[in-house]
């Protein structure tokens, strides 16, 4: 039981840093690691500069790279 409370409170922080990132940034970001999600990280980099990306994105993940 303690572990499905954790599970829930780390899920909700995460949705919760999610929408607080989209509207300090003015950019919806999108979960997973789909095409829209490089679309999206690229829209970051392009407007903020890629050098940026570790305020937002998981750096070591190969999404990044794609970016």
């Amino acid at each position: 039981m303690v572990v499905a409370a954790a599970s829930i409170i780390a899920r909700d922080a995460f949705v919760k840093s999610m929408d607080k990132m989209s509207n300090d940034y003015g950019i919806e970001f999108v979960k997973g690691a789909s095409k829209i999600t490089i679309e999206v990280g690229s829209e970051f980099a392009y407007k903020f500069g890629k050098q940026r990306l570790n305020e937002v994105a998981k750096i070591h993940f190969s999404t990044f790279q794609k970016i």
